[in-house]
């Protein structure tokens, strides 16, 4: 990632997933990926982010 912006690329951002999220066991069972709770929390705060 910070070779591709370094190298001009303006589109890549980091996003810390679980800062998105309310709770860490409820939202993210395995305290990796998220389950339908933490991506529909997920999806929440992202979604004003993206649309146009």
């Amino acid at each position: 990632m910070n070779e591709l912006t370094a190298a001009g690329d303006a589109n890549i951002f980091y996003i810390d997933g679980l800062t998105l999220t309310t709770n860490g066991t409820g939202s993210i069972a395995d305290g990796i990926h998220p389950n339908d709770t933490g991506s529909a929390e997920w999806a929440a705060a992202i979604a004003p982010l993206v649309s146009v």
